[in-house]
């Protein structure tokens, strides 16, 4: 089988933990951050010195779905919790050569220019790996905000000196002696990890004398993030950028502290990474000068005096927080700014993150295939890539290949030590890649067939339970299904007319007044051809004439359900010598039957009238009601967007305590493993809801599916429901007849 897929190549996500005031680790991240391809989206969390992460960093942590958590030094990966995570690996920080390798190779590949303000604007030498105009002046008004902005300036034209980011003036600082205009030198790694005390210190202040100014840069500055900017490379850095993600979502986000305390800056670095356009400035200066501060977010986002072209860049609303709480002069900036109209909200005592929803940028997106070579699949990924720093994934994009975010997923992914795989939130593989400078052409990457019932067994003996097999109603789903050829089918004659109204009447066994049925040596509903016109709105025949004319008429939708094996034909015949009545297939007769309690065997001595009933497994297995999990499923596919799998009724065996219990509902949505009950009736009692309850918590389920067929479930199962959300973190889906019919 051969399956084309689209691969995504795109900076490796990391999520880098830093404890509390430890602002010597902080500027190392932010450096690292801005060597890295992709670093401007990289993220910082803050632990305590219980090495416990802050809980307002947890959910945020979560939704952005780490490839690579790196921690800060003496912590150790065990102490980390992974529940609701799934990165390649937590890396300890004295491993953290392991995670960029190939930093060295980068740096002493390369060179840098010494040229002049004028050679630099020449189209020429900017296509080269020009760095900036050496300079002996140092730029003196920065502070540990413009580290935090990562001083991104927008290189559209060079920068006069007093413009140089962080990092130019840093690198520039490292290089300029012993630099000539017409020498090339090779960057010494050595000189790049020196400490930063001496660059980056508190007497670098950001601009605060022109509030104007300062904001207006810092916002210009966000407008476009690059994919890729490294200390080498700053004129060809804005070749490859994107513009916000979820522009609707985002806000212009204002601090206002006493001063840039790490959470603070972290949440600055966080909040910019997500897409918001941020600001810090400190509540002396913003008591002098609130009043310019407004003027200018007015004149931003009322489109005054700003390019056209920037507009929707700044439309948006804005939020003030202030995380100290309340200082004087607050009600004043809330009243100019309401004089202003402008749209805004003000938060005090407050560090909240929220969710990390930013579409991050890639490198370069391709098609490819995927080849199946039996119980593995092999792809072809292409190597034309050059990250300038650190590793990057490579995400096979493909319906096809939806699975569960789970570590024993990655786990059989992997047929080698060569390659690291992982489930993302998206539920697509990912390939962990290095960076492989000169290399090109494709690289052949080699992952095992991961089939919905080989998840769910994996999933499921990870959390403690085994033995999970088919259970013994689902052999009557497996026959059916097979009968119906087609899972289209099987849901087809369940819930639509004609076939739905004749499964009713021959499941029923309970109902003797209905057409059909017989007391022979099986119960069983059987019908006519009479009977059939009638249950189908046929016309009854009024003369001989028409009953001549119907006599060997069968509707298509009975003659589809013969030609599957579900309808069976025959007849009832009775033997001449014991008078013995019963049910013979046609298969089982020919000129003469035989009868089945004397074994005599005769001719007819009538001429039978024609009879349909059920499969008797068919049948079996709608007493059983399979009808409302098979329509349950039928839902939860429609539901599904892009990828559907399921198994079978089955049950499973806690192995520690040897408690056998049954799952209805066992499939994978979109990759999201969902589990679920389906019932004939309306309630659900405690000891099954508490088996949900410990099953879901213990292998992470993402949706939980109550089914029923009747009207509504009754009050104290809905009870049961409400109580079971207040602990399940997933979704949680509950049907009723109406729905499983679509009535």
């Amino acid at each position: 089988m051969i399956k084309n897929v689209i691969v995504e190549n795109k900076p490796a996500k990391i999520a880098w933990i830093i404890k509390t005031e430890d602002w010597s680790i902080l500027e190392r991240v932010i450096k690292l951050n801005s060597w890295l391809a992709g670093g401007y989206h990289n993220i910082i969390i803050v632990m305590n010195d219980d090495n416990i992460i802050l809980e307002e960093y947890q959910s945020f942590l979560e939704s952005y779905d780490p490839d690579l958590i790196i921690l800060p030094p003496e912590v150790k990966a065990s102490s980390i919790n992974r529940d609701n995570l799934n990165p390649f690996s937590i890396v300890e920080h004295e491993d953290l050569l392991h995670v960029v390798p190939d930093i060295d190779e980068c740096l002493f590949s390369s060179c840098c220019l010494k040229t002049d303000e004028l050679t630099i604007r020449e189209m020429s030498v900017r296509a080269k790996n020009i760095l900036v105009r050496s300079t002996d002046k140092i730029n003196t008004d920065e502070e540990r905000f413009e580290l935090v902005l990562c001083g991104d300036a927008v290189e559209r034209v060079h920068m006069d000196d007093n413009n140089l980011s962080y990092r130019e003036m840093f690198l520039r600082e490292t290089i300029k002696e012993n630099l000539t205009e017409t020498e090339s030198c090779v960057i010494n790694w050595e000189g790049l990890t020196e400490d930063y005390a001496d660059t980056i210190v508190d007497k670098y202040k950001f601009n605060a004398r022109d509030i104007k100014g300062s904001f207006r840069n810092a916002m210009y500055t966000q407008e476009k993030m690059p994919l890729v900017r490294t200390f080498i490379n700053t004129t060809k850095s804005y070749v490859s950028s994107v513009h916000m993600a979820h522009e609707e979502n985002k806000f212009i986000t204002i601090f206002i502290g006493k001063e840039l305390k790490i959470a603070e800056a972290t949440m600055l670095w966080n909040l910019r990474a997500n897409g918001h356009y941020i600001y810090w400035i400190s509540m002396q200066n913003v008591k002098d000068q609130y009043k310019q501060l407004v003027d200018e977010l007015y004149s931003l986002t009322m489109l005054l005096d700003f390019e056209e072209d920037r507009f929707e860049f700044y439309k948006k609303k804005i939020k003030i927080i202030v995380p100290n709480g309340t200082f004087d002069g607050l009600s004043e900036i809330e009243e100019y700014m309401l004089q202003k109209e402008l749209n805004f909200s003000i938060e005090t005592n407050t560090l909240y993150l929220g969710t990390f929803d930013y579409i991050l940028p890639v490198f370069e997106t391709n098609y490819s295939t995927v080849f199946e070579n039996g119980t593995k699949y092999e792809v072809l990924l292409s190597n034309n890539i050059k990250t300038y720093g650190g590793r990057y994934i490579s995400t096979i994009i493909s319906d096809d290949f939806m699975l569960p975010y789970s570590d024993c997923i990655n786990e059989l992914l992997r047929l080698d030590y060569n390659t690291d795989y992982r489930i993302s939130k998206d539920r697509y593989i990912n390939v962990l890649r290095e960076s492989n400078f000169g290399d090109r052409g494709s690289s052949r990457c080699t992952f095992s067939r991961v089939e919905v019932q080989k998840c769910f067994n994996h999933i499921f003996k990870k959390a403690g339970y085994g033995r999970f097999s088919q259970s013994s109603t689902g052999n009557f789903h497996n026959v059916y299904l097979k009968l119906c050829r087609n899972d289209d089918n099987a849901f087809k004659y369940l819930k639509t007319s004609p076939y739905k109204e004749i499964f009713e009447l021959l499941r029923d066994n309970t109902d003797k007044n209905k057409p059909g049925w017989l007391e022979i040596d099986i119960d069983r509903r059987v019908l006519n051809i009479l009977e059939i016109f009638e249950l189908l709105g046929i016309p009854e025949p009024r003369s001989f004439k028409e009953v001549y004319k119907y006599i060997d008429y069968i509707p298509k939708e009975i003659l589809e359900l013969l030609d599957n094996s579900i309808l069976e034909r025959g007849f009832l015949l009775t033997c001449k010598d014991c008078s013995f009545k019963s049910w013979y297939s046609i298969e089982d007769i020919g000129q003469k039957f035989k009868c089945r309690r004397c074994n005599l065997e005769q001719i007819y001595n009538i001429n039978p009238l024609w009879l349909c009933k059920l499969n008797e497994v068919v049948f079996a297995g709608l007493v059983a009601d399979m009808h409302v999990p098979l329509l349950t499923v039928d839902y939860l596919k429609k539901k599904s967007k892009n990828s559907f799998q399921w198994v079978i009724d089955s049950d499973i065996t806690f192995l520690q305590s040897n408690q056998i219990n049954n799952l209805d509902i066992i499939c994978l949505i979109d990759g999201k493993t969902c589990l679920g009950e389906a019932k004939s009736n309306s309630e659900i009692d405690q000891i099954q809801f508490d088996f949900y309850t410990k099953i879901c918590k213990a292998c992470n389920i993402d949706i939980l599916v109550f089914s029923t067929s009747t009207n509504d479930w009754n009050g104290g199962t809905k009870q049961r429901i409400e109580n079971l959300k207040s602990s399940f973190k997933g979704d949680i889906i509950c049907l009723n007849r109406n729905m499983l019919y679509g009535e």
